[in-house]
């Protein structure tokens, strides 16, 4: 009975995602839409004291053609990961959702999974010192301050699923010695 509750779990994860994937180019457009809004419009309804402070930021419709260039860059680079790891989570569930929890094409999808996630804090925080640097040799950005802020919760997650992918291959190995003995 279990494992038939387990089955629906992942059948019912696998048509979900369907819905994450109908939403992911709503999101995109979204996030375009966004930044088309930072405007004297959305300035004059702040407060004085946090249009003064709003003021101040970026405006990224204001930069020259070579600034908005690096940040469609970095946007678009950002969101291809998203678009990877969004496949490779939906190809596990999908995989999980068939039946192949312990086959090799799923701990190799969980293991790129894992690295993914686990390399994510070191290009966004690459990338985002790059961007700065970019919007600021081009003068869009009068100064920059590099970001160091590392964010260890993607790292220890990648490093949790590529532990659980080692230990579900070696529970495999283990399971595959024992049908071998008589």
């Amino acid at each position: 009975m279990q494992i038939i509750d387990n089955m629906k779990l992942f059948k019912t994860l696998d048509r979900l995602f369907w819905l994450v994937w109908l939403a992911f180019p709503v999101i995109i457009w979204l996030s375009y839409l966004s930044v088309q809004g930072q405007s004297a419009d959305l300035l004059a309804e702040l407060p004085p004291a946090f249009a003064a402070c709003a003021d101040a930021l970026p405006n990224i419709t204001k930069f020259s053609t070579g600034g908005k260039a690096a940040v469609i860059v970095f946007f678009l680079a950002q969101f291809l990961i998203y678009g990877a790891l969004l496949a490779l989570a939906h190809l596990t569930i999908h995989r999980f959702a068939g039946g192949q929890v312990f086959v090799a094409d799923t701990l190799r999808t969980l293991g790129l999974l894992g690295i993914i996630i686990a390399l994510w804090p070191f290009f966004d925080l690459l990338s985002s010192n790059l961007l700065g640097l970019a919007v600021r040799a081009t003068g869009d950005m009068k100064g920059f301050a590099p970001d160091f802020l590392f964010d260890i919760g993607p790292f220890g997650v990648g490093l949790l699923i590529i532990t659980l992918r080692a230990a579900l291959r070696h529970a495999i190995a283990m399971k595959h010695d024992q049908d071998l003995t008589i």
